[in-house]
């Protein structure tokens, strides 16, 4: 997945005097250990769904 900053994201950042690279560098440990936690229990949702049997309507 790639993510892109906002303009508002963006000028935060200049307002507080923080480069973008820095606040990268300080928010990748936080994003890699939400989508390691987040990303096997997506993946189950998913295959509960396309395990279902359908919904007779």
């Amino acid at each position: 997945m790639t993510t892109h900053a906002t303009q508002g994201f963006l000028d935060a950042l200049t307002e507080a005097g923080v480069s973008f690279d820095d606040a990268a560098a300080q928010y990748h440990p936080a994003i890699v250990a939400h989508n390691q936690h987040e990303t096997p229990l997506f993946a189950a949702s998913m295959a509960r769904k396309a395990l279902a049997k359908p919904v007779a309507r």
